[in-house]
C-alpha cells in the first residue's frame, strides 16, 4: 500500500545519531495541509527510506504539526544548526475513524502559529 490521504504511517526516524525512534501519524490531517515532511512521503510504501538535510531553523516549517512531537521523540537538547534525518516507512495501512477522528483533535490542539509556545517553533 502507498502513502495516501488518511493512511495511517508508521516511520522510524533519526536526526543527527539521536535515535531511531518510531512513531505513527494519520497522513494528510493536519488543517494547514500538506507538510514538506508529508509531500516527501506521499505515495512512498513500507520499507522506502530517505535522507534529507535541513537547516535546523526550518526544520519546524518542514515537519509541519509534527514537529514537535519528533523533536520530542528524538530526544535532541536545541534544534540543531543542521537537521541530517534519516527516514524509513515502517507501516502503511487503512486508518480507523477513530484514528482519524483523534488525530484531528491533536492536530487542532497546537495551533501556536509560531509564537511563545515551548514546542520550537518561534
Amino acid at each position: 500500500m502507498n502513502i495516501d490521504n488518511l493512511s495511517k504511517v508508521t516511520v522510524s526516524i533519526e536526526i543527527n545519531g539521536n535515535g531511531p525512534t518510531c512513531f505513527d501519524y494519520i497522513f494528510g490531517i493536519s488543517s494547514s495541509g500538506l507538510s514538506s515532511f508529508e509531500l516527501d512521503l506521499y505515495k512512498k510504501s513500507a520499507g522506502d527510506s530517505l535522507s534529507i538535510s535541513i537547516p535546523g531553523t526550518t526544520a519546524p516549517e518542514y515537519f509541519g504539526h509534527l514537529f514537535r512531537h519528533v523533536y520530542q521523540l528524538v530526544n535532541l537538547p536545541v534544534v540543531p544548526q543542521t537537521c541530517d534525518a534519516r527516514i524509513t516507512i515502517v507501516t502503511v495501512e487503512p486508518s480507523e475513524e477513530r484514528d482519524v477522528i483523534k488525530a484531528m483533535a491533536q492536530s487542532l490542539g497546537h495551533s501556536c502559529g509560531g509564537g511563545g509556545c515551548d514546542c520550537g517553533c518561534s
